[in-house]
C-alpha cells in the first residue's frame, strides 16, 4: 500500500497514489520502464524501509565488485558511479529473467489509483524501433553523471553492453553507434 512518503520525491514519477495497492511487479515495471522514483520509494518500503534498501543495495554492490558505486539514496541522484559499474549492474540484473522481460516490453498496465489502469510505455527508441538483437536498455540520471543510458544487444552469440554517461538527448543514437561498432 503506497504512502504519502512514497510520492514525496523529486520526480520522474509514474504517479503512485497514497493508499493504493501495488504489486512488486507493477512497481518494477514503473521503475524500469519509466524511471519512476515514486516506485523506487515504494519498493524500498517493501524491502523493509529506506535504510534496509540502502543496505541491500550496498551488499549487492560489494558482492558483484562495483569499483566506485556506493548507493546512499534509493533513486541514486547523488550516488557517484562509473561506466564500469553501470555495465556490471546491468549485466548482473540480466541474471534475473524478470529484469530482461521488463526492459524488453514496450508497454505495461499500471494501476491509476482510481480502481482502473493506465498504460505506461518504455521510452527506449532502440526497443521501440526494433534494433536487431536488442535485449533492452535503461536510462537514468544523477546530478554527477547527468543523463545516462545502458543498452544491451546480442549478435552472433555475443552480448554487448554500451554505457553512456554525461549525455544529452542523443543517448540512444550514441548507444546504437556503440553497439554497431
Amino acid at each position: 500500500r503506497a504512502t504519502q512518503a512514497n510520492t514525496d520525491v523529486e520526480c520522474t514519477c509514474v504517479g503512485i497514489k497514497p493508499g493504493a495497492v501495488y504489486t512488486a511487479r507493477q512497481l518494477l515495471d514503473a521503475l524500469l520502464m519509466v524511471s519512476g522514483n515514486d516506485a523506487a520509494n515504494a519498493l524500498a518500503d517493501m524491502l523493509g524501509g529506506y535504510q534496509v534498501a540502502i543496505q541491500k543495495m550496498n551488499a549487492k554492490a560489494a558482492q558483484i565488485g562495483w569499483a566506485a558505486t556506493n548507493p546512499q539514496r534509493r533513486a541514486g541522484w547523488e550516488t557517484p558511479t562509473t561506466a564500469h559499474d553501470l555495465g556490471m549492474i546491468y549485466r548482473t540484473a540480466l541474471n534475473y529473467p524478470l529484469f530482461g522481460q521488463i526492459i524488453h516490453q514496450q508497454t505495461a498496465q499500471f494501476p491509476n489509483g482510481a480502481g482502473g489502469f493506465k498504460t505506461i510505455a518504455s521510452h527506449d527508441p532502440l526497443l521501440l524501433n526494433g534494433y536487431p538483437g536488442f535485449i533492452g536498455g535503461k536510462t537514468g540520471y544523477t546530478n554527477l553523471a547527468q543523463e545516462t543510458y545502458v543498452a544491451m544487444a546480442q549478435r552472433d552469440g555475443k552480448r554487448l553492453i554500451a554505457v553512456m554517461m554525461y549525455g544529452s538527448d542523443d543517448l540512444w543514437d550514441q548507444g546504437r553507434a556503440l553497439l554497431d561498432w
